[in-house]
């Protein structure tokens, strides 16, 4: 693999969107972290219900009977 110089680096051209395009594609990826943050939060909380259920199933507190008379 041949060295790549600084002076060669900054003689590259680098596609740059315009600042209107940059600000669109910040705002989509803005809601799109939000999205992934709420989905986050949901999945832990229902990890967090899923570990007490089982905890109750497997300890005989709830019996396996009882949750499906519930559903």
């Amino acid at each position: 693999m041949a060295k790549i110089s600084g002076s060669t680096v900054g003689r590259l051209r680098v596609a740059v969107p315009d600042l209107a395009t940059q600000d669109r594609i910040a705002r989509i990826l803005k809601c799109g972290d939000a999205e992934l943050r709420d989905t986050l939060k949901e999945r832990e909380k229902l990890k967090s219900l899923k570990h007490g259920l089982m905890d109750d199933l497997l300890s005989g507190r709830v019996r396996a009977k009882d949750v499906e008379d519930a559903l």
